[in-house]
């Protein structure tokens, strides 16, 4: 348990810790500035207990009671995802509770991160698009204008118009 990347723990019904890895208790010890955390201690009756966040409490009771839960808890501008399973004995009666938790800040921070280029790509292409549309308007008006008098002139005035006058006008046309 000790080289797991995680930080695992179990405790049983009356809050004791029954086994957790240097990675738990080095976490805990670390957040939450509390020493002496080793198996053996209730939960509750350590210092401990009194500086853990509601949600997390909540957590340990809900799994007590059977429930198999895998929640997300910020703790000091830290995430952490926390998974958690109750232990059953042979006769399903919950005896404890088995968790494991990771720091997923960087992840988080890596969605952000993500979800805003994306929308900054999104918004650039919009933009883009408006642009283009715009220009094509711009474009297309004048040069319509253009071709139908280049057109007329070139019914109208055939032959008035020499050679090399008939042949530029004729270009603009094609």
């Amino acid at each position: 348990l000790d080289n797991a990347e995680s930080a695992i723990w179990s405790i049983d019904n009356d809050y004791n810790l029954l086994a957790a890895n240097s990675k738990y208790i080095g976490s805990i010890e670390k957040e939450f500035a509390v020493t002496g955390l080793k198996t053996g201690v209730n939960l509750k009756q350590h210092p401990i207990w009194e500086k853990l966040p509601a949600a997390l409490k909540k957590q340990y009771s809900t799994v007590l009671s059977g429930i198999e839960i895998l929640h997300e808890i910020q703790l000091n501008e830290q995430v952490f995802e926390i998974k958690a399973v109750p232990i059953a004995g042979p006769n399903g009666k919950i005896m404890g509770a088995t968790f494991g938790s990771r720091n997923i800040t960087a992840k988080r921070k890596a969605e952000k991160a993500i979800i805003g280029a994306k929308l900054a790509a999104e918004e650039a292409s919009l933009a883009k698009a408006r642009f283009l549309s715009n220009m094509s308007h711009e474009l297309r008006t004048p040069l319509n204008a253009i071709i139908g008098y280049s057109e007329l002139l070139l019914s109208q005035v055939y032959g008035e118009l020499n050679a090399k006058q008939y042949d530029r006008v004729s270009r603009v046309v094609s």
